[in-house]
């Protein structure tokens, strides 16, 4: 069955509803999101950098709702607790992160320069703890597994 136009449009703002009634960070980041694209109208961005603090908003709700589709898919799927789904649901989440920094980064370089006189490496250095953050916690999380693994080898006695 073929759908128009806007039976695919109600289908999609249902969705977007969903996401907001349901998903609390959702609605926090959309608030954040929503100061940020106000302040644009009161300072005087240049319009590249409307489009990506734009972006950076956009990309930020983008992963929420994605994150909230794992979530829900991975319910279905597996409705008892698992241990792969946690790791999927993690991931997900991690995702969402990744997405927080970067607009983060954006607002330090964009907004930085206009309310605070920051230099953009200010942005650059945000990313850059997060990067280093990021390894840091992989390094250590393989390290963690290697242990585990060890452990959890039969002894000989």
């Amino acid at each position: 069955m073929r759908r128009s136009f806007w039976q695919s449009l109600k289908f999609a703002v249902d969705g977007l509803k969903f996401v907001v009634a349901h998903q609390r960070n959702f609605r926090i980041q959309l608030a954040f999101g929503t100061v940020v694209l106000v302040l644009s109208f009161f300072i005087d961005f240049s319009p590249v950098e409307v489009l990506w603090l734009v972006f950076a908003v956009f990309f930020v709700l983008l992963g929420e709702a994605l994150n909230t589709v794992v979530e829900e898919m991975m319910n279905v799927i597996h409705p008892n607790h698992d241990e792969h789904v946690k790791h999927v649901k993690d991931a997900a989440a991690g995702m969402v992160l990744i997405s927080s920094v970067f607009a983060v980064s954006v607002g330090a370089v964009v907004l930085g320069r206009h309310l605070f006189g920051w230099r953009p490496q200010v942005g650059a250095a945000v990313a850059l703890a997060f990067v280093a953050f990021s390894v840091t916690l992989g390094i250590f999380g393989e390290v963690e597994n290697v242990a585990r693994k060890k452990d959890s080898r039969p002894r000989n006695r």
